[in-house]
């Protein structure tokens, strides 16, 4: 591991441990960084909570060294550093998206600093979007929606943001074609 060089680095930081201004430290390399929310609500296996902690990922512009990054998690009392396969999969691990087992966190909390775009992590697949789509469709449907308004309240209501994003993003044409058909349906005396 010692020889070892990526550009892409994560390690923990434990808020009991690690100085105040830890995330000051971190700026200071003027290097890309991300952190997760503050991860509170994770169990062990025996269900024991496990310490609090944030999950931290360094975005090198070069490779570093095991070493280099040693040094600088040594400062935050940090673990050991690990090196990252798969930004886009840690970014969303850093909420566990995708593991539902597992205590949810709230993405707009995970927090970019030195220019690092957290949002550019956290795109949805086309399966995804494609299947948040249909949940829609089928409320749309279900509830008999005749205003894209009342939809876009449903969403809000939710504090959904995937729905908010499927809404607003790309799919406005069609689900004001459907909302609309199922406005004409409700005049027509189909549900009255």
């Amino acid at each position: 591991m010692a020889d070892e060089r990526k550009r892409n680095w994560s390690f923990i930081v434990y808020p009991d441990s690690a100085p105040d201004n830890w995330q000051s430290i971190l700026a200071s390399y003027h290097v890309p960084f991300i952190i997760s929310p503050l991860h509170s609500k994770d169990k062990n296996d025996d269900g024991t909570f496990k310490k609090p902690h944030y999950h931290t990922l360094m975005l090198f512009p070069g490779k570093k060294s095991y070493s280099q990054v040693k040094a600088i998690t040594d400062k935050l009392s940090s673990p050991v550093p690990q090196t990252v396969v798969s930004v886009k999969g840690l970014v969303r691990y850093f909420a566990h998206l995708d593991n539902p087992e597992k205590a949810q966190y709230d993405v707009r909390e995970i927090k970019g600093f030195c220019g690092a775009n957290v949002d550019a992590y956290l795109t949805m697949s086309r399966s995804t979007r494609r299947t948040i789509l249909k949940d829609i469709t089928k409320y749309i449907l279900e509830y008999h929606v005749t205003s894209l308004s009342t939809l876009v309240q449903e969403a809000l209501n939710r504090d959904d943001d995937q729905w908010f994003s499927v809404i607003t993003d790309t799919n406005t044409w069609y689900l004001n074609m459907l909302i609309n058909s199922e406005w004409k349906l409700a005049h027509q005396n189909r549900y009255y």
